[in-house]
């Protein structure tokens, strides 16, 4: 099955919401409203689809973006030339088949066309989310701290391109 990875357009919304919602558990929430206004601040917008339509999303925003995230602030306080990965979401039917890694090969190659330099990403640890710790580190990312966030824990971690 073949996976198109393409910007984000207005009618992927519903799909895009109800992905979202299926792993709140480790995201912010996100309605219609704060669905428009991260994508008018995002520098990258992208979504997976198949056959059967869209399978996951990445958003991203680069240093100087007016998000209000405490874990982006976090990182634009400290780095420069930074792309920060808010969220990348997959179906359940697709994960473990390789779109993580090529969502990260396809922003690692934007970002170094934008001549940036560091990769940040914020990930659970308390609840911890296992397989997106062991993906980042598959990727390469270390930890340059940790931080509370509401009723959360997150390792903020980093990747020099």
């Amino acid at each position: 099955m073949s996976i198109n990875i393409r910007a984000f357009e207005s009618g992927d919304s519903e799909a895009v919401l109800a992905l979202n919602k299926a792993s709140v558990q480790f995201l912010s929430p996100m309605d219609a409203e704060r669905l428009q206004l991260l994508r008018a601040h995002s520098a990258l917008f992208w979504v997976a689809e198949n056959n059967e339509g869209v399978v996951g999303f990445l958003l991203a925003f680069t240093h100087g973006a007016a998000y209000d995230s405490p874990n982006y602030r976090w990182f634009n306080a400290r780095l420069q030339r930074f792309l920060y990965i808010d969220r990348i979401v997959l179906s359940a039917q697709v994960r473990g088949q390789g779109l993580g890694q090529q969502f990260y090969r396809e922003l690692t190659d934007w970002a170094k066309a934008q001549q940036l330099v560091w990769l940040a990403a914020e990930i659970d640890i308390a609840p911890s989310n296992p397989p997106s710790l062991q993906f980042h580190q598959q990727q390469g990312f270390i930890t340059a701290a940790e931080q509370a966030v509401g009723n959360k824990r997150v390792s903020l971690q980093i990747k020099s391109l």
